[in-house]
């Protein structure tokens, strides 16, 4: 489905799809990954109704470019040759930022781990004189880098279309060249379904 077909009454059919995806996606997610504590576990499942609804009906509503596979809960573009650090501008990013960084806005991460590189979705929650706290990931400098010794692999990276599909469409890399796509998690859902098409420098609320 393209989503230039938003605001069409939506399909009771294709809503059941999409939970029936993300319940399944989820509960496998917190099987493998899931908190120790019993009690923070019961939690998490008590909540997953409520937000899993809500990503349904985001999924149907937001305006994007991408095409919505409802059987799989997922988006699908088509896959840059490279990764988009490959075309990381610091000083783009650092101009970008400063204009338009604030709370709660969704920016692309990219990662390396174990010789995949990806690109994670996250939410500014911090901005300091020296740069900007993403919810997940932490501090980068206004140039995209890690401040942090630990996040080496990351980088941030200035949100435009190329960015923003890598990230909602999960795509990855290896040295060899594209390989699968990885499953977006629940909370990347959720942040991908705030965002404003083409220009990333707002965000909308999900709906209802």
């Amino acid at each position: 489905m393209n989503q230039s077909t938003l605001f069409q009454p939506l399909q009771q059919a294709q809503f059941t799809e999409l939970c029936i995806a993300l319940y399944e996606r989820e509960l496998l997610h917190l099987s493998r990954e899931g908190p120790d504590n019993a009690l923070f576990l019961k939690r998490r499942l008590a909540s997953l109704p409520f937000y899993v609804e809500r990503a349904a009906h985001a999924l149907n509503r937001i305006q994007t470019p991408l095409l919505l596979d409802t059987q799989n809960a997922s988006w699908q573009s088509k896959q840059k040759l490279k990764p988009p650090a490959a075309k990381h501008d610091p000083q783009g990013l650092q101009n970008w930022l400063q204009k338009h960084a604030r709370l709660a806005l969704v920016v692309p991460v990219q990662s390396e781990q174990q010789g995949i590189v990806s690109v994670m979705l996250d939410s500014i929650d911090r901005i300091s004189e020296a740069g900007v706290h993403v919810n997940q990931y932490g501090w980068f400098d206004w140039q995209g880098q890690p401040i942090a010794k630990n996040q080496q692999s990351c980088l941030l990276l200035k949100p435009d279309k190329a960015s923003m599909s890598a990230a909602c469409c999960g795509h990855q890399w290896a040295v060899s060249g594209r390989v699968a796509p990885r499953t977006l998690n629940l909370r990347e859902v959720l942040l991908a379904a705030t965002l404003r098409w083409p220009k990333f420098t707002s965000v909308q609320w999900l709906p209802d």
